[in-house]
C-alpha cells in the first residue's frame, strides 16, 4: 500500500503482549492545525509522556498476563519521518481482579464533529477483570466510567506537556480516509484499501462502553 501523507499529524503505537498473544493501541497527535512536520524535541516528549502516563493511569487496570513492551512515534507528514520510542520501560500489569480470557477488553468509543460510515473512531484497550463485570457482557458502569475518566486525564496529560507555541497545543486526533474495494484476485476476495486523506477531524470526548468488548490481538490493530 501506498504511503498516504498526513500533514502535521504523528502516530503512536503502544504494542504488547496479553496472555501471549500480540496487542497493540494506535493513536494521533496533532500541534494545533500545524500542517508542518513534528519536530524532534516535540516528539520524544509526546512519546515519553504517553508511555509514563499510560504506566501511571492504566498498569493497576492490566491483569498479571498483560505486558506493556514499547511505545513508538513517528511523523506521518512524509516519507523521511522524525520518529521516537518511549522512555517506559516494559512492565506487566498488576490487577487482581480476575484475569479474563485474551480478547476481552473495554471499548472507548471516539466522539468526532463529523458523519462517518464504516465504523466510529475508537479504540480497545487490554484491561478489567472477572471483578469488574456486571454481567458475563457488561463491565460495571462505575468501572467503565473510571476508565473513560483515565483515558481522558491520559490525554490531558499530553496536552499539558505540549501547549504549543504559535502551531497551537496537541490535540488527539482521527484521520478518516477515502477508501476503495480492490480485487485480490489471488484470494477471490475484495479488500478495502486506502486511497487519500479525507479529514482530520479532532476528537472531542470519550466514552467508556459498558459492553465487554473482544479484539483480536495483534499489532497493527487498534484506534
Amino acid at each position: 500500500m501506498a504511503f498516504i501523507p498526513v500533514p502535521g499529524v504523528a502516530q503512536t503505537v503502544i504494542k504488547g503482549q496479553v496472555g501471549g498473544s500480540n496487542w497493540a493501541l494506535v493513536w494521533h497527535w496533532q500541534l494545533g492545525q500545524s500542517q508542518g512536520a513534528w519536530p524532534q524535541a516535540q516528539l520524544q516528549v509526546l512519546a515519553d509522556v504517553l508511555s509514563n502516563s499510560w504506566k501511571t493511569h492504566f498498569q493497576t487496570e492490566m491483569n498479571a498476563n498483560t505486558t506493556f513492551s514499547v511505545l513508538d512515534a513517528v511523523d506521518l507528514t512524509n516519507t523521511t519521518p522524525a520518529t521516537a520510542v518511549g522512555s517506559t520501560a516494559s512492565f506487566a500489569g498488576t490487577s487482581t481482579f480476575g484475569i479474563l480470557p485474551a480478547s476481552a477488553c473495554m471499548l472507548i468509543s471516539f466522539l468526532i464533529n463529523a458523519r462517518y460510515k464504516g465504523g466510529h473512531p475508537r479504540t480497545y484497550l487490554p484491561i478489567g477483570g472477572e471483578n469488574n463485570m456486571a454481567t458475563q457482557d457488561e463491565w460495571a458502569p462505575v468501572y467503565a466510567s473510571s476508565i473513560e475518566s483515565k483515558f481522558a486525564t491520559m490525554v490531558g496529560d499530553v496536552v499539558s506537556a505540549l501547549p504549543g507555541s504559535g502551531a497551537g497545543a496537541a490535540q488527539h486526533v482521527a484521520p478518516r480516509y477515502v477508501y476503495q474495494l480492490v480485487n485480490d484476485s489471488v484470494h477471490h476476495k475484495y479488500i478495502r484499501q486506502r486511497m487519500s486523506l479525507l479529514a482530520v477531524p479532532v476528537i472531542q470526548s470519550y466514552t467508556g462502553k459498558v459492553k465487554i468488548a473482544t479484539q483480536r490481538r495483534r499489532i497493527g490493530a487498534g484506534g
